[in-house]
């Protein structure tokens, strides 16, 4: 993709000059919750990254299952008999 001044040329098997839009994309404001959560855990971001990509072997669905904010966050690999936990760790939220 290079962006053109009146479009965006797309080029691959064909090219294509494609008109820009006006606006912001995509539109995901509305779909953002507004509420109070339930409850909320801090998990390590590298720790996750780590489990997931050993649990993801298969594209199987992964369930999370959530016990407390002072509990381990129990995942679940769909169709297979895996199981991992992970410990959430304490932040002092700014909200």
């Amino acid at each position: 993709f290079q962006d053109q001044e009146d479009g965006v040329l797309a080029s691959g098997k064909t090219v294509a000059l494609l008109p820009k839009e006006v606006g912001v994309f995509p539109e995901t404001d509305e779909l953002i919750p507004q509420d109070k959560p339930v409850f909320q855990i801090a998990l390590h971001r590298q720790v996750l990254k780590k489990l997931l990509s050993t649990l993801d072997m298969k594209g199987s669905p992964l369930r999370f299952s959530f016990y407390g904010t002072t509990s381990p966050v129990r995942i679940d690999v769909e169709d297979e008999n895996v199981c991992a936990l992970i410990m959430p760790m304490f932040v002092a939220w700014k909200d």
